[in-house]
């Protein structure tokens, strides 16, 4: 996944499009989401930022298995900047989801390693760790994290789905 550069503009009205199928997830209507990003990615297929936008889609509405093709054919397409850092943490944490920990791993230690000062990455790499039985490392990974707050983290808006997480963890551990 690694060694990505830099892609051509996507075509005039992609990125209309994109906030289009966007406004669909947030107006509740995430089919309807998905059914677009499936014809955005089928009328350009060699666009990453279409397979990445369907793969979140799927992401959203919880199918999560169905969102782990569009989210490799976003990285070997090419997917960069910030796209690219939010799809390492949302295949890691889909790959995690659907009982692959030890790729979830792999993708998010890949994901931080171009992207350190990514505080979603690493929590998200935590909790990869913590699933796939290593909770040492994943409490060192959040430790670390910590101690570069406030400085560099830097969350990118997963607040709640990092909240949602640590009270599965809290829950599951009871206390």
């Amino acid at each position: 996944m690694a060694g990505h550069q830099e892609r051509e503009p996507a075509a005039p009205g992609f990125d209309e499009r994109v906030a289009a199928g966007r406004l669909l997830a947030r107006e509740g209507r995430g089919e309807a989401s998905i059914a677009h990003f499936q014809d955005l990615a089928t009328r350009y297929p060699e666009e990453p930022r279409a397979h990445f936008e369907l793969a979140c889609a799927f992401d959203r509405e919880g199918r999560e298995e169905e969102a782990v093709l569009p989210y490799r054919r976003a990285f070997a397409l090419g997917l960069s900047g910030e796209d690219l850092a939010a799809a390492y943490v949302g295949l890691g944490s889909t790959l995690r989801n659907v009982g692959q920990p030890d790729e979830a791993v792999r993708v998010l230690t890949e994901g931080h390693e171009q992207f350190p000062a990514d505080g979603a990455i690493r929590v998200f790499l935590a909790l990869a760790r913590f699933s796939a039985g290593d909770a040492r490392a994943a409490l060192v990974e959040l430790l670390d994290l910590l101690l570069t707050i406030p400085a560099e983290a830097n969350l990118r808006g997963y607040d709640r789905a990092i909240r949602f997480y640590t009270d599965e963890l809290r829950a599951a551990s009871g206390t």
